[in-house]
């Protein structure tokens, strides 16, 4: 059994590695910190611009349709640098369980994430959340990129049940804030 890379993974691992060291060298990083910014927005462009939020999504929803090893091998260049951008809620949590949700908006959010439209929030592990028909209830402590996000994907509790929701930040009845919880000075903590 072959465990090597092909040739356009090997590619696709060195072009990352080079662009992301570059941009995210200690001296930006420190920048970002001092900037009570919430992520490199620039990064995350520049990002965008170069596909990677298009990665693993299908082309019918204007993505690249590659495959999970080539979203690994991006995740594993972005988090050796430290890329303080929403890659891993927004592409390898919020995207990829959205190209196996049934919900009707789940191919309208995958284009927008391709073309970096939208950004996600992401807790699959928590259990704060309960479901009451088509309402979602609850709050969380500590969520990544909770102040940035346009939508989170959460998990939940449906009569009894596990399932995962979808929750649009930006509607009425839905509160997010700052925490006191700040675990890391590269990966801003909101409350929802």
């Amino acid at each position: 059994m072959n465990f090597e890379f092909s040739e356009d993974q090997t590619v696709l691992r060195d072009h990352s590695r080079r662009f992301l060291s570059e941009a995210c060298t200690f001296d930006n990083l420190r920048k970002l910190i001092d900037s009570n910014d919430l992520y490199d927005k620039n990064l995350w462009q520049q990002m965008v611009e170069l596909g990677w939020t298009a990665l693993t999504i299908p082309e019918e929803f204007g993505g690249m349709g590659l495959g999970a090893l080539e979203l690994c091998v991006m995740a594993e260049e972005a988090g050796r640098v430290l890329a303080p951008v929403p890659f891993f809620s927004t592409v390898c949590v919020g995207a990829e369980t959205l190209k196996h949700s049934k919900h009707p908006a789940a191919g309208d959010l995958l284009g927008r994430i391709a073309t970096g439209e939208v950004i996600l929030a992401a807790d699959l592990r928590s259990d704060k959340i309960t479901l009451a028909g088509d309402k979602a209830s609850g709050s969380i402590a500590a969520l990544a990129y909770a102040e940035v996000a346009d939508y989170a994907i959460l998990s939940t509790l449906s009569s009894g049940n596990p399932a995962v929701v979808l929750v649009d930040l930006n509607q009425a009845g839905v509160t997010r804030g700052k925490t006191d919880h700040q675990f890391d000075e590269l990966i801003p903590l909101g409350t929802l």
